[in-house]
C-alpha cells in the first residue's frame, strides 16, 4: 500500500516552467519550441517529453530582455520582439519585457507576471 501510495503522489508532480529570452539575438518562433527532451507547440498549447509524458499549458511565463554589460553590440528587433508578445498573448502566455528594452519597445513596457489575476 505503501508503494502505491508514492507512486501515486509521483504522478502528481506540478511543473512550472519559464523561459527567459535574454539576451535576443535574433528571431524566435514559439510556435514551435524544441527543449531537447521536451518538445513545445503552442498550436496545441502542450508540452511532451520522449518518455510521453505530457503538460499542458506552460510555461507559465516568459521574459525577454536585451543584452547588457560589456557585450552590448546586439540590440533586439522590435519585430523579433512584437513576434514573441503575439505568441504569448495567442497562448495566454505572462510576457515581462524587461526594462533594457524600454528604447527598442517604448514605455509603457509590457510587465506581466504568472500571478497577477488579470486577464490576459
Amino acid at each position: 500500500m505503501k508503494m502505491a501510495l508514492v507512486f501515486a503522489l509521483s504522478l502528481m508532480v506540478t511543473i512550472n516552467l519559464f523561459l527567459s529570452l535574454e539576451p535576443l539575438h535574433g528571431e524566435i518562433d514559439l510556435s514551435r519550441v524544441d527543449l531537447g527532451d521536451l518538445t513545445v507547440d503552442y498550436t496545441t498549447k502542450s508540452f511532451s517529453n520522449l518518455g510521453g509524458t505530457h503538460f499542458t499549458n506552460s510555461p507559465k511565463w516568459i521574459i525577454v530582455g536585451a543584452e547588457t554589460g560589456n557585450r552590448q553590440g546586439k540590440i533586439p528587433k522590435r519585430e523579433w520582439i512584437q513576434k514573441i508578445v503575439d505568441d504569448c498573448r495567442f497562448a495566454k502566455i505572462p510576457v515581462f519585457l524587461k526594462n533594457n528594452l524600454a528604447g527598442i519597445w517604448g514605455e509603457p513596457l509590457i510587465q506581466e507576471f504568472p500571478w497577477d489575476k488579470r486577464k490576459l
